[in-house]
């Protein structure tokens, strides 16, 4: 079986047992006084020693930590504004999904403004339809008013036209007259004719001078207007001109229903806020208040968590946190269900050491969609950190640690004596070698080792017997 503990756990232990096999190796050397290193010849006095094979099995690297779950995010619900709560409708432990009524504040004075305001918005409208509605009747009337001035120039240069044919009349009855052509009172009746016409001429031409007020390209440019070239853009721009007030009264009322409408909009923000809503989905962790307390904006009335999704946080050494990588898989173990590992990722590294620890933190993701975890949950995790690799596996036995410099002896059979020899080896750090053993490198699959070599003394080419 896998033994599972972390990286510091299983080199305590292995040191220990290093340790403790050179103290009972001293211990022995200072009882039979052995301070010899020459090779001892295999005969009576000959070392007895136990053997084991080194193996070669495959192993995942990983890395051993434990840590505490955290939830994915919170939320503290503050009202918006002051005043006493009238309806709650969540509870501790509550499951609720974003956007949810939680609690509401007694709404009867702002019902009342939220009214009124409705009452002034439908006023402004009025106000805005009632002046829209002058504006075309003053556009109407000054359209009319342009074709009276047009009908008016066309009277004037009719009565232009009467008079000088009036004129052309009376000269030629005159000339006659002169020739006894035509009598005196004739010639009276067309210079009474051309009088009147003269006279009806002049009316018009006032009349046509009155009525064109407002409506001359002199207006358009005393009012700061450039005058058209285009006749329709002309006429237009006089249109404008004639009902540039009604059109102002226009401008007023719309600004008015506007800002009847921001009021009304800002009551309903108002009363919006006095509904408090969930910003996410999650579980009332806390619940501040009871029915009819009054409330601040300065204190949280409710606490959501988030624990669909919870976090892992951990501490890596620093030897294996520059291997950690968001992504790796992981195997999350809990206490109360050791034997069934709950899958997970890593979602972020620290890129940085805490100083006094020297380690890194790491966040890993778990998915807890069915709610069988809860935050503040101690774990113990195994960070995959690549595929599985062949390794060589010596017993814990075989291995000694003298001053940090870990060696084996090998076995070399001969015909007549077997004998053993010193091999330096490195231990590999491994959170999930198999239990007894190290991941070790420096030594081949099937070599020879002596079991416990820390019990006698030896020497490279010491002769030894194999015990069956």
């Amino acid at each position: 079986m896998m033994g599972f503990s972390t990286a510091t756990d299983a080199r305590s232990r292995r040191d220990a047992r290093v340790f403790a096999s050179v103290g009972f190796s001293a211990a022995l050397c200072m009882l039979s006084a052995c301070t010899s290193e020459k090779p001892l010849d295999q005969g009576p006095g000959t070392p007895q020693v136990q053997i084991a094979e080194a193996s070669e099995i495959l192993i995942t690297p990983e890395v051993a930590a434990f840590g505490t779950l955290v939830h994915r995010n919170k939320a503290e619900v503050y009202p918006e504004a002051e005043g006493v709560l009238s309806g709650v409708f969540v509870d501790q432990g509550d499951q609720v999904s974003a956007g949810d009524l939680l609690a509401h504040l007694r709404q009867d004075r702002l019902l009342l403004r939220i009214s009124r305001a409705g009452s002034a918005l439908d006023q402004a409208r009025a106000a805005y339809d009632l002046a829209a509605a002058r504006h075309a009747a003053a556009r109407r009337n000054a359209e009319a008013q342009l074709l009276k001035v047009k009908s008016s120039a066309e009277e004037v240069r009719r009565l232009q036209r009467a008079v000088a044919r009036s004129e052309r009349e009376l000269e030629t009855a005159e000339h006659l007259l002169a020739v006894d052509g035509a009598t005196p009172s004739g010639v009276e009746r067309l210079r009474d004719g051309l009088r009147d016409t003269e006279t009806a001429l002049t009316q018009a031409e006032l009349q046509h001078r009155s009525m064109s007020i407002g409506f001359r390209d002199q207006d358009l440019t005393a009012s700061g207007r450039t005058v058209p070239r285009n006749r329709a853009e002309r006429l237009e721009a006089l249109l404008a001109l004639q009902t540039e007030t009604h059109l102002a009264e226009v401008a007023v009322a719309g600004a008015r229903v506007a800002e009847a409408e921001t009021e009304l909009r800002e009551l309903e923000l108002l009363r919006e806020s006095s509904q408090l809503r969930a910003p996410i989905a999650g579980v009332i962790a806390d619940r501040h208040i009871d029915l009819g307390e009054r409330v601040t904006s300065h204190h949280p009335v409710f606490s959501i968590i988030n624990t669909s999704e919870l976090y892992l946080l951990v501490e890596v050494d620093e030897r294996n946190q520059a291997s950690v990588a968001p992504g790796q898989p992981a195997r999350v173990l809990f206490d109360h269900a050791p034997e069934t590992p709950v899958e997970g990722r890593v979602a972020f590294r620290a890129p940085y050491l805490n100083a006094q620890t020297r380690t890194g933190g790491v966040r890993i993701s778990l998915d807890n969609s069915r709610q069988e975890l809860s935050p503040g949950m101690f774990a113990r995790v195994l960070i995959e950190l690549g595929p599985p690799e062949t390794r060589v596996i010596a017993p814990v036995d075989a291995v000694r640690n003298d001053a940090g410099d870990p060696h084996v002896y090998l076995l070399h059979r001969g015909a007549e004596r077997n004998r053993v020899y010193r091999q330096p080896i490195t231990v590999l750090d491994t959170a999930n070698s198999p239990e007894g053993t190290l991941a070790v490198a420096g030594l081949a699959a099937g070599a020879e080792l002596v079991l416990n070599p820390s019990a006698i003394a030896f020497a490279d080419g010491t002769a030894v017997e194999v015990m069956p």
